[in-house]
Parts: structure tokens; sequence; C-alpha cells
């Protein structure tokens, strides 16, 4: 699982995108989302020193749940999380 994220050459807005790599050759993509996984939502992604930023910035997999950090606007952290099954799931059936 690649988390990684993107700016939008509309609304120069941050967002995180998701993308499953091939164990054995991580070059080849066996699936990507089609659209983002997160965006700016709340008044700390939003409003900071980079408005309208979210980006991965760490990631831990826990139990089967993965926790991940991301940046909010260059001036807090964040924390997602989700099971990894489901992570991988979504992906699989977001694909474009």
């Amino acid at each position: 699982v690649l988390i990684y994220h993107g700016v939008s050459k509309t609304d120069s807005c941050y967002r995180v995108g998701l993308m499953l790599l091939d164990k054995e050759k991580p070059e080849k993509i066996l699936a990507r989302t089609k659209d983002f996984v997160l965006e700016p939502a709340a008044d700390y992604e939003k409003s900071g020193l980079y408005q309208g930023c979210v980006f991965p910035t760490g990631a831990v997999v826990k139990d089967g749940t993965l926790y991940v950090y991301y940046g909010c606007a260059d001036t807090v952290t964040g924390l997602a999380f989700t099971t990894v099954e489901e992570l991988v799931q979504y992906t699989k059936t977001h694909s474009c």
C-alpha cells in the first residue's frame, strides 16, 4: 500500500490518494484510487501556514489497524485510521 498526496492544479488543494503495488515488483501498480480518500475539511486542515492542505507523514500498523499521521495546513498533525483489510478492499473497488 502506498499512501501519497497530490496537489490540484485548479484549486491548489493537497489531497491524499492510495495505490496498491506489487510486492515482488513494486514499480507495478495493481490498483490506484480514482479519487482522493482524504481532503481538507476541518478548520485546522483548511486554515494555517498553507491553507487547504493535508498530506501523509507516517503510518503504523498495529493489530490490523492502520494509523496514518498527516499534516494539516502545515500547522498541526492529524490522525486517520482504518483496518488494513478495509483500506486494501476500498482501493481495489474504487480503482481507476
